[in-house]
């Protein structure tokens, strides 16, 4: 499991230039809904673009939930990189940094993702 890091704390490592955010939701998603400045590479694209990402800077990769930057995080640990997980992404981001932040839910369907607002 890669280490994981609370949206606090996560919010001052950027804020600071301590770390950068990686971004690993789809398109929709992220036009939807956004923590600020962060690289974007897509959970499909990892294994093929890892590289494009700088080393020697922490990266604090970012999802809705967690899950998917979960994974993120740890395939770039395995590559080399100092990489963490936000807990409970976009979601906790939210509820714990900034509630302009809006949660959502989402679904594919016929290959198109739908997003939805929800309440928190």
């Amino acid at each position: 499991m890669p280490e994981e890091i609370s949206p606090k704390d996560a919010k001052t490592m950027l804020e600071n230039g301590l770390a950068i955010a990686l971004d690993v939701r789809g398109k929709e998603e992220i036009e939807f809904a956004s923590i600020g400045n962060h690289e974007w590479i897509p959970v499909p694209e990892l294994a093929r673009r890892y590289s494009e990402l700088p080393k020697g800077k922490p990266i604090i990769c970012v999802c809705r939930s967690g899950a998917r930057s979960a994974s993120a995080a740890e395939f770039l640990s395995e590559k080399g990189y100092e990489a963490m997980n936000l807990r409970g992404g976009i979601m906790a981001w939210h509820r714990e940094v900034d509630n302009s932040v809006r949660p959502y839910v989402y679904k594919m369907e016929r290959g198109k993702t739908i997003i939805r607002e929800m309440n928190a």
